[in-house]
């Protein structure tokens, strides 16, 4: 089986280390042929580059220009998924791309499942608009996932309610 991993959006935090165990374990697994790694740079998933996984790097404007990212997601990555002929596809950081093959999404951010969290209360202005836009941006390519995958259990159980 060939997967891409799409590790786009985690370039911080225990976010990494969570990435790089399941790429260290699907590498390890004996039952992927190749692995495709979207990711940003200087993070640490040069390590993982070899015969059987190739790296692509996203800009550092991605994580900074909204509208490059929405074209980067819904029409680069697409394309790339299709070129490589990948059997699957995994989404580390929350958003998930239109795929024609099955799409898994590792869901980490709590924002999206706590609408009622003191958190809000505590941003600034800016980073309240910036969190609510990244929220509704996520939310919005949730609907390109077939199966999810939560990060925890009440994550877990917050998305089976809504």
């Amino acid at each position: 089986m060939n997967i891409l991993i799409n590790a786009s959006n985690v370039r911080f935090g225990g976010g990494i280390t969570l990435a790089k165990n399941i790429i260290k374990s699907l590498q390890n697994s004996g039952k992927i042929g190749f692995i495709f790694i979207l990711c940003p740079k200087n993070v640490g998933y040069e390590e993982f580059e070899s015969e059987k996984v190739k790296i692509s790097y996203v800009s550092e404007s991605f994580h900074h220009n909204y509208l490059k990212k929405f074209i980067v997601n819904n029409f680069v990555f697409p394309k790339i998924a299709k070129k490589l002929g990948v059997d699957k596809v995994f989404s580390l950081g929350n958003v998930a791309f239109p795929s024609k093959v099955p799409h898994i999404v590792l869901l980490q951010n709590a924002y999206f499942f706590y609408p009622e969290s003191e958190i809000w209360n505590r941003l600034s202005f800016k980073e309240l608009v910036k969190t609510k836009l990244l929220r509704a941006y996520g939310i919005f390519h949730l609907r390109f996932a077939n199966v999810f995958v939560t990060q925890t259990e009440v994550i877990k159980k917050r998305l089976s309610e809504q």
